[in-house]
């Protein structure tokens, strides 16, 4: 192949890479679909008070989610993922310091019967704790562009908690991947019983006895060697 040939293709092979890079971006429908295949939709009842269909089990990845009681009308609270941290609306957090305050300082301050009582009960989890997942919404357009997703916990104490991120997203949708990948920094999908017996938990029970198998043998030795002590004697 002449020069001019291998430049040309060289050429035409450079003039279709932002074609293909613009190809890998993805879509609200891709997105929805990568992101439903890994984490499965949890649905619960109506009036939020039990789960009908389970889903996957969902574990934290980062402190400070903050959730609503579940009876709550509306979600006062909703958490925005930017920077590497959830974040939450300033009189969500006014709140949460509020309630930390002593009694008898509360009182003190004016209006503060009518604030606690209009603001909605909340809870604060951290990284480790786990929950289901009951929405995954791809929004492509608009100020509020990026990854929505909703929650719904177990029942803590007699009550169950509901919550939702957005994890914002600027310029064209990611590809499904790394999509996946912003998700995973937020929630993960907690590992199956059977995975963690795959990875030595029936083992456990035989390591446990072998102590108690050596023991025996020992006291068994032990005995012999005494039995065998009289007759020696004689």
């Amino acid at each position: 192949m002449s020069t001019k040939a291998i430049l040309n293709v060289i050429i035409a092979l450079l003039v279709g890479l932002p074609v293909t890079a613009a190809a890998e971006d993805g879509t609200k429908a891709s997105i929805e679909k990568k992101l439903t295949a890994e984490y499965a939709l949890t649905k619960a009842t109506d009036d939020k008070t039990d789960i009908v269909t389970a889903g996957s089990v969902l574990v934290l990845q980062k402190d400070k989610m903050m959730m609503v009681t579940s009876d709550a009308s509306t979600n006062q609270c909703p958490n925005t993922y930017k920077d590497g941290k959830l974040q939450q609306p300033g009189p969500c957090k006014a709140n949460e310091s509020f309630k930390k305050l002593p009694s008898f300082l509360r009182g003190k301050i004016p209006g503060s019967d009518t604030a606690s009582a209009q603001a909605p009960g909340t809870r604060t989890f951290v990284t480790g704790e786990k929950f289901w997942l009951t929405k995954i919404e791809v929004r492509d357009g608009g100020k509020d562009k990026g990854i929505y997703l909703e929650f719904f916990t177990d029942a803590i104490k007699e009550v169950r908690y509901k919550g939702s991120v957005m994890i914002p997203i600027k310029g064209n949708l990611p590809s499904p991947d790394d999509a996946l990948k912003l998700v995973a920094e937020v929630v993960t999908v907690a590992p199956s019983e059977d995975a963690k017996d795959d990875k030595g938990g029936k083992e456990k029970p035989a390591q446990e006895a072998a102590p108690a198998a050596a023991a025996t043998d020992a006291a068994a030795t032990d005995a012999a060697a005494a039995s065998a002590a009289p007759a020696a004697a004689r």
